[in-house]
């Protein structure tokens, strides 16, 4: 879980000055990727510091501690819309995983279906087109796939992944500024 925060991050850092440069929906404030960044730095230093307390204590690593804090060094470091939504992202994932030492492909679907619906209700006027349209695409794939059998993580995540990007260039159209500016959702 740790590996895969500190990729998350790593990701956003690298991509965040291209973000900022597409931003233009709600508003043209051209920082959604630095807000992702920083909340992501947060999310992934609050679960590092509980994942070396755990691993001090040779303990194991536990999936539902690790998010749990991840969840919590992201909203208290949220910056922006992009913030906010992924600290509610990330205690959707970590409320499906709560107790739980490892996720298996049903706790990750369902994980991602209650991840998409917890960043639904964190905002006032929820809009198609952004971010929550990725992670409803992502979550309603995962659950397909893992209800059709699939058992392994690597197939839900697949195809999770594969069916947010599918959903991004069709965000372009669910947005009326967004498809004026012939953009993507930058948060998306």
């Amino acid at each position: 879980m740790i590996t895969w925060l500190r990729r998350c991050r790593d990701v956003v850092q690298l991509s965040a000055a291209a973000v900022d440069r597409i931003n233009v929906f709600p508003s043209a404030d051209f920082d959604t990727g630095q807000n992702a960044a920083r909340t992501l730095i947060e999310a992934h230093a609050a679960a590092a510091r509980v994942h070396a307390m755990v691993a001090g204590q040779g303990e194991p690593g536990h999936a539902g501690e690790t998010l749990s804090a991840a969840a919590r060094g992201a909203l208290l470091g949220a910056q922006g819309n992009v913030g906010v939504l992924l600290s509610q992202f990330l205690r959707g994932m970590s409320d499906a995983v709560a107790s739980r030492t490892g996720i298996d492909a049903t706790m990750l679907a369902r994980g991602l279906t209650r991840a998409e619906a917890d960043a639904q209700s964190a905002l006032a006027d929820p809009q198609k087109g952004s971010l929550l349209s990725i992670a409803q695409a992502a979550g309603d794939a995962a659950e397909f796939t893992a209800m059709s059998g699939h058992r392994s993580v690597a197939q839900v995540a697949a195809a999770a992944a594969e069916a947010g990007l599918a959903c991004l260039p069709r965000t372009v159209t669910q947005q009326p500024m967004l498809a004026r500016a012939g953009l993507v959702d930058a948060g998306a």
